[in-house]
């Protein structure tokens, strides 16, 4: 068939043809290698999931907002209106009063009351303006303050300074936490990977410039504890960031110190959550849950990494125990000297070989 055959030779023909001739490349050309020289289809994933994220509860807190704030109101509106009211009565009742007898009596039970009245508004976000003597109202579910609870939810810390009330704000609580805890464990899982790789490229980089025997002579690095010192690193490297993190929140957060802060960021990383410190001032909270995103994929990682040693000098525990149980039953009938020698001897072999 020479049509086929001719058809054939000439789609091959302008295959070959290229720019070359024109002594330069095409835009198409230039963008492929700078696309694959810098992975930024890899490098869009990992955003693209996290931005995902972002949005996630970005929405979920508008939606806790919608569900959760008419209640917030209500409640506010009428914790004000007792307050005032029982200050209106304790007044009343110190002024009026003729019995002069009772007045220590009737003084201290109008007090209690009230008191117990303050401390209800306090608890329900109803805060007493010293200067101005009234009622001022603190809003528990502004709109960062709900995206932040969103985000405590997903992540599974729960500081528990905020929670749902109504049926619906629960179920939605609920059905949010259904798909949003494994949508988090996924991103928490590729910044991870992404983390380890990096931490996995700058172990080998720094291997080929600078060699362990340019700094220990004639003494060669076992590979495992080799890893034990990219362990110990990655855990250095988690105490930076949180020290990081406890001096924004210092320069945010007022009354907090920089032990307060690294204490936060401790238990947030862990996702432990006490809620003895939850930041309050809500300008800030978005970059606070980014730094809280991070932090996670971080500490997952160093965690897992650590792990990981703890599990292969474990086994290797194990393997060595059968052979020190025998070492030691056969030392049993030696003298005590030969004993003790043949005992430390043999404790330094396991210990050089963990």
């Amino acid at each position: 068939m020479p049509t086929e055959q001719h058809s054939n030779d000439l789609l091959e023909h302008f295959k070959k043809i290229d720019v070359v001739d024109t002594g330069k490349e095409t835009f198409s050309v230039r963008f492929q290698k700078f696309w694959k020289k810098f992975k930024l289809k890899s490098a869009l994933s990992h955003v693209g999931l996290l931005v995902s994220l972002a949005v996630y509860c970005g929405v979920g807190g508008v939606i806790f907002r919608e569900l959760e704030l008419p209640a917030e109101v209500a409640r506010i509106k009428e914790l004000q209106e007792s307050l005032v009211k029982q200050r209106e009565r304790f007044i009343y009742s110190i002024v009026n009063n003729t019995d002069v007898r009772n007045l220590e009596t009737l003084f201290s039970l109008e007090l209690e009351n009230y008191e117990k009245v303050v401390q209800d508004a306090a608890k329900g976000g109803l805060l007493i303006d010293v200067s101005r003597g009234f009622p001022v109202e603190s809003e528990k579910w502004s709109r960062l303050q709900a995206m932040f609870f969103a985000s405590t939810v997903i992540t599974t810390i729960g500081y528990g300074n905020i929670a749902p009330v109504t049926v619906t704000g629960r179920i939605f609580c609920m059905l949010f936490a259904l798909v949003g805890i494994p949508l988090m464990l996924t991103v928490i899982a590729d910044w991870g990977r992404l983390f380890a790789s990096a931490v996995s490229s700058m172990g080998k980089k720094w291997k080929s410039m600078m060699p362990v025997s340019k700094f220990v002579p004639d003494v060669g690095v076992k590979i495992s504890d080799r890893k034990w010192m990219y362990a110990v690193g990655a855990v250095f490297f988690l105490g930076i960031y949180l020290a990081a993190g406890a001096g924004l929140l210092l320069l945010w957060e007022e009354d907090w110190d920089f032990f307060d802060g690294y204490y936060f960021c401790f238990i947030t990383m862990t996702t432990i959550g006490f809620g003895d410190l939850v930041p309050s001032k809500p300008n800030y909270m978005m970059l606070c849950t980014l730094y809280i995103l991070v932090g996670l994929a971080l500490t997952s990682t160093i965690i897992e990494l650590v792990r990981r040693q703890y599990a292969q000098s474990w086994h290797k525990l194990q393997a060595l125990s059968g052979s020190l149980a025998e070492t030691l039953r056969r030392l049993g009938n030696r003298p005590a000297r030969e004993l003790m020698s043949r005992l430390c001897t043999t404790i330094l072999s396991v210990y050089s070989r963990l």
